[in-house]
């Protein structure tokens, strides 16, 4: 009997379905720029969700107001797992909310998300990490204080599922 729970529990780490977010770290933000595909300002537009999980795989449509990675239509849709599930890389987005986002692209052309590709300061300091002073960050377009408010979405993201422990 204790084998079977011992290999039970063995397939369920080995699936990553009960495992926590580990993500890779980035030695700086140039390298983290390096690993994403797009990187974008837009406005949350509508979230649902497209498959049903212990964390449900969500679609955020955005409203494209300043793209400084990647080609992007007027209108971008991005997968992502729901934040408020803690511990599974998740991401929240709140409809009207303006964010900074960075995604990968896949042989598909579709977009993802997680907490991992989650922008690690202000546009600004992307810009200046890759030398690229001859972009305007936009501040207006990120918020009055230039910050990308991505990091306070994912923090709320990480609180709340913790206190639903």
């Amino acid at each position: 009997m204790r084998s079977l729970i011992a290999l039970a529990a063995a397939l369920l780490a080995a699936s990553g379905v009960a495992s926590a977010c580990s993500c890779p770290g980035f030695d700086s933000l140039a390298e983290h720029w390096e690993r994403v595909d797009v990187v974008f300002e837009g406005k949350a537009m509508r979230s649902i969700t497209v498959e049903r999980h212990a964390a449900p795989l969500l679609m955020t449509t955005f409203r494209l107001g300043h793209a400084w990675k990647g080609e992007l239509p007027e209108i971008v849709s991005v997968k992502h797992r729901d934040g408020r599930t803690c511990c599974l890389c998740g991401m929240n987005y709140e409809v009207g909310e303006t964010v900074l986002v960075f995604a990968i692209e896949h042989d598909d052309g579709s977009l993802s998300t997680s907490s991992c590709s989650a922008p690690r300061g202000t546009m600004e300091q992307y810009l200046v990490a890759l030398g690229r002073r001859d972009i305007d960050p936009d501040p207006d377009a990120l918020g009055p204080d230039g910050a990308a408010h991505q990091e306070d979405v994912h923090k709320k993201s990480c609180d709340k599922g913790e206190d639903d422990a």
